[in-house]
């Protein structure tokens, strides 16, 4: 699913198929929470922003705020989930036995 999106040189933002797309530089805080909620719960994608690709400077600055945020976590968002998995293992493994 895409949350972030680049076309006719603006920014879009959505937080699930079903929504519609909205202009990155209308989101705001609760907006912010719940892009972050859907980005570490679901695979996402996000277009790559390029300093040509977006006309408006306003949504520019937003958008590539956005993005780098949320691709740093990408790392994390991964890490995360090994530790979880390694957390919960030994609890799964006794109880799948019994």
């Amino acid at each position: 699913m895409k949350i972030l999106r680049i076309d006719d040189n603006s920014g879009y933002f959505r937080f699930s198929d079903k929504d519609e797309w909205k202009p990155i530089d209308e989101i705001d805080k609760d907006g912010l929470m719940k892009l972050l909620n859907v980005y570490l719960s679901k695979d996402v994608e996000m277009d790559n922003i390029d300093e040509k690709s977006l006309a408006n400077q306003a949504q520019q600055i937003i958008y590539k705020s956005i993005f780098a945020k949320l691709d740093g976590l990408k790392e994390s968002k991964s890490k995360f989930k090994d530790e979880s998995d390694r957390t919960y293992l030994t609890a799964i493994e006794k109880y799948s036995k019994a």
